[in-house]
């Protein structure tokens, strides 16, 4: 079926504005307090579309209720990228968490997964959680400090792209050769994996 095109899930450059929702969060709130659980399972595809999935869903929801309260809160929306374990603080490669990559290099490591479906040269558009942190700070620092009344609801994207361009197939290569050097316990298989196009 077709879906439209003006949806953010399509726009080709995420500008550092805000986007329309494809529904009211306020909508989807009061039907899930009534509603049972099945009949928000038949319901979910279609409210969904076009986004893959909840979180990105949700997170564009949180987005417009945010700006439904500007300009009356200062505030500003901040959106990183896939955030990636520590660069410096609290201590190189601290992290809490096997979300996003985090959770494939272990896997791999721990001979679980073998294979991701990537192309090895696509760029990874990720950030240190140090520095995700740190330019959160930046940003309320800046909005509490400004004295001029904002027309418009300041959009910050933040990734770490313009420090360092890493490409998956390092990431996996890097992945690898620390597993190689500090195995893990309890591995299921050899530590291995890595990508493929097909």
């Amino acid at each position: 079926h077709s879906r439209p095109t003006n949806c953010i899930f399509f726009v080709r450059v995420l500008k550092e504005n805000t986007y329309p929702a494809p529904v009211d969060p306020e909508d989807i709130m009061r039907c899930v307090q009534w509603m049972d659980e099945k009949t928000l399972n038949m319901l979910t595809p279609n409210l969904l579309a076009p986004h893959p999935n909840t979180y990105t869903f949700t997170k564009r929801l949180a987005e417009k209720l945010v700006t439904d309260q500007f300009p009356h809160l200062p505030i500003a929306i901040a959106r990183p990228s896939i955030v990636t374990p520590a660069w410096k603080e609290p201590l190189p490669g601290w992290v809490d968490s096997l979300n996003g990559p985090i959770g494939l290099l272990v896997g791999g490591g721990k001979g679980v997964i073998r294979s991701m479906h990537c192309k090895g040269e696509y760029h990874s558009e990720v950030i240190p959680v140090d520095f995700a942190i740190n330019g959160l700070m930046q940003i309320a620092w800046k909005i509490g400090v400004c004295k001029d009344k904002l027309k418009e609801i300041p959009v910050y994207n933040m990734t770490a792209s313009a420090v360092k361009r890493v490409p998956w197939q390092e990431i996996l290569d890097k992945g690898r050769k620390i597993v190689y050097e500090n195995p893990f316990e309890m591995t299921i298989w050899y530590p291995d994996g890595n990508h493929t196009e097909f």
